[in-house]
């Protein structure tokens, strides 16, 4: 199991569409596209599988190969998770 950072501070205010929809479509739908084996091409699939998403790209595990996600990315992720999806 990857252990994930503990996060000290405010964490972003961060919506799907805009911002998140965006990160997605950058990093995650070439692999993970609707007919995939995980499809994460909407909110409801990112909320689903999010601590998931979390520990992959903490642990840069995704995506596969990189470009990895930056560390203001991940904040995001966290953001929006912690906003409760909005």
């Amino acid at each position: 199991m990857t252990e994930v950072p503990f996060v000290i501070g405010d964490l972003p205010d961060v919506k799907w569409e805009g911002d998140l929809e965006y990160l997605a479509q950058q990093h995650c739908v070439q692999c993970h596209g609707e007919g995939s084996f995980m499809p994460l091409h909407s909110a409801g699939q990112w909320e689903q599988e999010i601590d998931l998403i979390i520990s992959e790209v903490v642990s840069f595990e995704m995506p596969k190969g990189g470009p990895y996600l930056s560390d203001d990315e991940i904040q995001q992720i966290r953001g929006w998770k912690n906003g409760g999806f909005q």
